[in-house]
């Protein structure tokens, strides 16, 4: 929805209700470029046409600060605070910028330099579109207002203007000292001259003080006034009126006072009619649309949605007197209820009131619960529940999953209406066939608010028929710590590569060569048979025999004969070794990349919120952060153990984590840091007028930071009385 726009000659500039800015070719019709000014408008900003002005735009929103944005570059030149709250967009004429702020003040700005000239009280809001000429002869504009009451006010504003700086009281008199700055746009540098008058507009005398060009400021003067009077400009021959009053007001000065001219407003008869919902589950957005002719006899009107249901919501009337209005007043459902209020308030006063047929129930807790189809026997899996509070705004829930005997529980944080939270549980599969995997959601106190249940297959792992080897005590002992980490199918390959390459290293291991020795007599001669065996000749072949009888033979005697085979180098005997589970490297590098990234992910947000909590004085979703880490953590031990699928999971459910956690992080940066001024004013304004702050009335903050901007508020004002009772911050003063 467009809240506002502006147009040159080239460029079109539209201001949607997300605060928004688009920018648009008026000859092509084609989209330039947008910039984001949520966090410079505040919460809302007038509707109607601003300004734009050689590819300028100039327009203002709730937080009071006037924004230039060139539309070229779409960035932000100039920004001006005027801490009054706009009730409608900024005109320009030449070179005065005219604010229209609550409370009836109309203030004129010189727009080159941004000083203000001059502030005036009308009494009463603007009610109508403003009407803004110029008279070339006597060298001013006239602007025509209708005040919210039906009063007619005409002004006229000069385009030269006097900058008061200083004024004091010294012998009787008023020591006055300022400059001149001009409003206009075209034109002669004129010297200029002041005059004075006395209480009864009597001259007193003139003095020259210089010159200055269109649209600049110079020429600083002092004079002194013998007592109350007037200051009046002289340029090129023609006498300003006075605009400046010294010792008296603008009432008492009579020439300075505004014309007036009431007219009789004709009779509106008021209308409002609206398009509701009929029914909400908890947690639900509730936008009613409204639309109606504004007929009512107030000043300040507001519509109000309340119910014991919803989020109590309000929106003022920004429809004048017999205009037609559309609007939407939004909501939240946040428990069981039946009806919802719809109040108008004028002047703080009901004017009218309806009750809306909305019906409010309860809704499925369980938004989904994953798990896998089929898994093999003790194998390990993950089962995935997401829980959203559609019960009650705040509730925690218990969360109970069974498989079998065995039952996980775990408890979630308090959820707002519509809140969710996902959480994990792990199982290992202990019995085969078809098992019923049951989610129930207790309440706190151990009632049970629903039930979910689904099918998970369990199917034995493939085996080999081969004869396995008998298992001893202790490996049988020992087998339940080696399951832990390698899966069964992987065991079974193990043994069996395991026997094969017994039997190989039985069949080939070098033997440790014999020495034999030959007992020949001395009579006999030495065989002429060559010493050396050849290799391929096995050892077990040759026979050699003892001798046994006869004499014993001295030992110089006899020559010893040794057959040796080569010996076999260590490094080449082949030896078995334990199997080893061989995985995609592609993947592993990737997983390991994926979990690398994620921890200097962490770390930096861990940097930033340590960061925002020694600014706001909080934590900022721990909840989140510890589960964050703790997932990173498995993933990196299933991926130690090989499990590259529950890796992958968890990987993916951390990288989830850190992104929402980020988005949180930003947000609160944006309230807390960035856009806290607007925030700050916000509170001020609701405090100052109502005597207390609402958190729904928040409407630039999430949700869930409310209640810590009205703590960080409270704690930063601690020399005001404020007290925060609910989610409402108090003034007790």
């Amino acid at each position: 929805r467009i809240e506002a726009f502006g147009a040159d000659s080239n460029y079109l500039a539209l201001l949607l209700e997300n605060k928004t800015l688009m920018s648009l070719d008026l000859r092509s019709g084609a989209h330039r470029s947008r910039l984001d000014l949520s966090g410079s408008l505040g919460y809302a900003a007038p509707g109607g046409e601003f300004p734009v002005i050689d590819g300028t735009a100039t327009l203002t929103g709730s937080s009071g600060v006037i924004h230039q944005v060139d539309l070229r570059r779409m960035e932000l030149r100039r920004s001006m605070k005027t801490w009054v709250e706009p009730v409608r967009q900024p005109l320009i004429v030449e070179k005065a910028l005219l604010y229209f702020g609550r409370g009836g003040l109309l203030r004129v700005y010189h727009l080159p330099s941004g000083i203000r000239l001059y502030d005036l009280k009308m009494g009463e809001e603007v009610g109508s579109d403003v009407s803004l000429r110029k008279d070339p002869v006597n060298r001013s504009y006239y602007l025509a207002i209708f005040g919210e009451s039906g009063t007619l006010r005409v002004f006229r504003f000069p385009e030269l203007w006097l900058k008061l700086l200083e004024v004091r009281e010294e012998g009787g008199g008023y020591l006055i000292e300022g400059y001149i700055c001009s409003t206009a746009e075209t034109g002669p540098t004129a010297s200029i001259s002041i005059y004075t008058l006395d209480s009864g507009a009597k001259p007193l005398g003139e003095k020259p003080v210089g010159s200055v060009g269109p649209g600049q400021c110079g020429a600083r003067f002092s004079t002194f006034l013998p007592s109350r009077g007037a200051v009046g400009l002289i340029s090129g021959g023609f006498r300003f009126p006075p605009n400046l009053v010294v010792g008296m007001s603008a009432d008492e000065w009579i020439s300075m006072r505004p014309g007036a001219v009431t007219t009789t407003r004709p009779e509106v008869v008021p209308s409002l009619s609206y398009e509701a919902p009929g029914e909400l589950r908890v947690g639900d957005s509730l936008v009613v649309k409204l639309r109606g002719i504004n007929g009512w006899n107030a000043t300040n009107i507001t519509l109000l949605l309340t119910g014991d249901g919803v989020e109590e919501t309000s929106e003022r009337l920004k429809a004048g007197y017999g205009e037609r209005f559309e609007m939407e007043l939004r909501s939240v459902a946040k428990r069981e209820s039946e009806g919802v209020r719809l109040i108008l308030l004028g002047d703080g006063a009901v004017l009218l009131e309806e009750t809306l047929s909305v019906t409010i129930k309860r809704g499925m807790l369980v938004d989904s619960l994953q798990l896998p189809s089929q898994v093999k026997l003790n194998e390990s899996f993950i089962v995935n529940l997401t829980v959203v509070n559609r019960y009650e705004d705040g509730q925690q829930f218990r969360v109970a999953l069974s498989l079998g005997e065995v039952t996980e529980e775990k408890i979630t944080r308090p959820l707002a209406a519509g809140e969710s939270q996902a959480l994990e549980f792990s199982f290992r599969s202990k019995s085969s066939g078809t098992l019923q995997v049951v989610a129930r959601v207790l309440s706190q106190d151990g009632a049970e608010l629903e039930e979910r249940r689904a099918s998970i297959l369990v199917i034995q792992p493939e085996t080999q028929t081969s004869v396995q080897p008998p298992v001893t005590q202790t490996a049988t002992q020992s087998a339940p710590a080696f399951q832990i980490q390698i899966p069964m199918e992987y065991l079974v390959a193990s043994v069996l590569v395991l026997m094969v390459l017994a039997v190989v290293a039985l069949m080939v291991r070098p033997r440790r060569p014999r020495k034999v020795e030959v007992i020949i007599p001395k009579e006999v001669p030495p065989p002429e048979a060559p010493r050396e065996v050849p290799e391929e000749v096995p050892l077990e072949e040759i026979p050699f025999e003892f001798e046994e009888e006869g004499p014993p033979i001295p030992m110089e005697e006899i020559e010893k004969e040794e057959i040796e085979r080569p010996e076999v180098p260590l490094e080449e005997i082949e030896r078995p070794s334990a199997p080893r589970i061989e995985l995609p490297a592609g993947e592993v590098l990737r997983l390991e990349e994926d979990l690398k990234n994620l921890r200097e992910k962490l770390e930096g947000l861990k940097g930033k919120l340590e960061e925002l909590e020694s600014l706001i004085g909080f934590e900022v979703s721990p909840y989140r952060m510890v589960d964050a880490e703790a997932s990173l953590v498995n993933a990196e031990l299933r991926l130690r153990e090989g499990k590259l699928e529950e890796a992958e999971r968890l990987v993916r459910s951390t990288r989830e984590s850190l992104n929402v956690l980020a988005e949180e992080v930003k947000e609160a940066e944006r309230v807390f840091r960035d856009n806290w001024g607007a925030v700050e004013n916000r509170i001020e304004i609701m405090l100052r007028v109502w005597g207390k702050a609402p958190a729904t009335m928040l409407t630039m903050v999430p949700p869930s930071f409310r209640i810590a901007a009205l703590e960080r508020y409270m704690r930063m004002h601690k020399e005001r009385r404020l007290e925060l009772r609910g989610d409402e911050l108090i003034s007790t003063s």
